[in-house]
């Protein structure tokens, strides 16, 4: 999915209005950190949200992968929008890792 599609998927979702925003902040960051300046380079998401309607916490699971990039973010969302990050990587297609800026 490209990214307005899970900014989508985030909209859609049962999150409260503080999750749903913590969640599109942390979509920017995959964002930041998988688009590369290459020409043509597009970011291809796989975004998880496991929650229901009334959670208090919803995982946020986040896969990026461009030409140059593939990010990984996986992060607990509070029912304020603290986040709790478990894993925030990038690594280069070619192998060897970056640094992930959130």
């Amino acid at each position: 999915m490209n990214r307005d599609d899970a900014i989508r998927l985030i909209n859609d979702s049962a999150m409260n209005k503080s999750q749903k925003s913590a969640a599109r902040s942390l979509i920017h960051a995959v964002s930041r950190n998988a688009t590369s300046t290459l020409d043509n380079d597009v970011v291809d998401y796989d975004l998880r949200l496991t929650g229901k309607a009334g959670d208090r916490f919803w995982s946020f699971v986040c896969f990026a992968d461009s030409k140059l990039y593939a990010a990984t973010l996986t992060v607990v969302i509070g029912p304020r929008g603290g986040k709790n990050v478990g894993t925030a990587e990038l690594r280069y297609q070619m192998g060897g890792k970056a640094n992930f800026y959130l």
